[in-house]
């Protein structure tokens, strides 16, 4: 049975939608959501391990963190992100960590077509001097897709992803810390075929981006900044956010700008011994998400 050139066009329309507005809605760590998405330069949990692997050696304790993003099972976007970080010495650290997405979940016509991904990655960083440390992913991208078309179920395949991600973290000072994640470093292809046709091409950008974290610890405000796709391969766009604390309450609440969602995002969190929760909510031009987060370190 042959694919509709109309499916064929929209899935391609639908996919390279999903490429621009990813970052707003598929990345993980509710408490990075909340700051806006400006995550590479602070990088201060367990979710280092995506936003920027340099800065696990500076992570003191073993730690988890599981997020979910409350969305129906059919919505495209991030909808579980799991990582586990663990110090490998004084001067270097180690993760493993799992995320599971929707890429593409097409109605047409009398068509429809749904692709799945399953990432997994393992992240290493090492301090290359007093104040500055690299880092590394290995990232494997696993798909699972269906299709039918009117009515009938029609073989559909995609492969399997390689990805490398390389950063740098710096601390300037005890205040300022620098971060640059360079992801998908040698961007890797990917497909979706649908009864033997190739409906979707997929080239994961390689993507530069640039942070800034400054802490204020009398005032116990954290403000970030960054610059995504700094080379403008997609979108280059600003995000920033800010934390502030309140300890006698064990309390900390964030809000930021999320430039290439062009959303507002704020949330809040807590904390105890060892385990914290927090929870966000992203704006913007993708669908409107919350999503909440729990991390445990010892």
């Amino acid at each position: 049975m042959r694919v509709p050139r109309s499916f064929v066009v929209i899935c391609l329309a639908a996919v390279l939608a999903v490429a621009v507005l990813a970052p707003a809605c598929a990345e993980p760590g509710a408490r990075a959501a909340a700051m806006g998405g400006a995550f590479v330069g602070l990088a201060d949990d367990p979710s280092a391990t995506y936003w920027n692997p340099a800065a696990l050696p500076w992570l003191e304790k073993a730690g988890v963190t599981y997020m979910h993003g409350f969305k129906e099972s059919s919505d495209v976007g991030l909808s579980d992100f799991l990582a586990y970080v663990q110090p490998w010495d004084e001067s270097s650290s180690f993760g493993l960590s799992y995320a599971r997405l929707m890429l593409l979940n097409l109605t047409s016509y009398d068509a429809t077509a749904e692709w799945k991904q399953n990432w997994y990655w393992l992240s290493y960083g090492l301090k290359v001097a007093e104040d500055t440390s690299i880092g590394a992913n290995v990232r494997w991208m696993t798909n699972s897709s269906s299709a039918t078309v009117e009515g009938v179920g029609v073989p559909s395949s995609t492969e399997t992803e390689r990805a490398y991600d390389f950063a740098i973290y710096h601390r300037a000072s005890e205040a300022l810390s620098l971060g640059v994640l360079v992801q998908n470093l040698n961007e890797p292809k990917g497909g979706l075929n649908i009864d033997g046709e190739r409906v979707v091409d997929v080239l994961w950008p390689r993507l530069y981006r640039v942070g800034a974290a400054y802490r204020e610890p009398k005032r116990n405000l954290i403000g970030s900044i960054e610059l995504y796709d700094a080379t403008d391969e997609i979108e280059r766009s600003i995000r920033f956010g800010v934390e502030r604390k309140v300890p006698e309450r064990q309390l900390a609440y964030r809000a930021g700008w999320n430039g290439t969602a062009s959303g507002i995002t704020f949330g809040a969190g807590t904390w105890r011994e060892g385990w914290s929760v927090d929870l966000a909510y992203q704006g913007g031009d993708a669908d409107s998400t919350w999503c909440a987060s729990a991390t445990a370190t010892w």
